[in-house]
């Protein structure tokens, strides 16, 4: 994965894009456990939607295609979350 910072416009918070590679076509699982909300994205399509801070690890298996995919991580200060 190779993320980069990019701009956020309707909250306060950061927003990081890149690209995962993926290897062949399959199930992957993805973790995280943040502090505030946040809100995971690839290929243009949501796979974790958590708007606001929670106490265990938000896990998710999905089907993914080989090749370069567009991934989205937005990382939402609590006070400015979307709602």
């Amino acid at each position: 994965i190779s993320l980069s910072v990019a701009s956020r416009a309707e909250a306060i918070g950061l927003v990081f894009e890149g690209k995962l590679h993926v290897p062949q076509d399959g199930e992957y699982t993805f973790a995280a456990n943040m502090r505030e909300g946040f809100r995971l994205t690839i290929a243009g399509r949501t796979v974790i939607d958590r708007p606001q801070p929670a106490a265990h690890e938000a896990t998710v298996t999905v089907p993914l295609k080989a090749g370069l995919l567009p991934l989205r991580l937005d990382y939402f200060n609590a006070a400015h979350a979307p709602k």
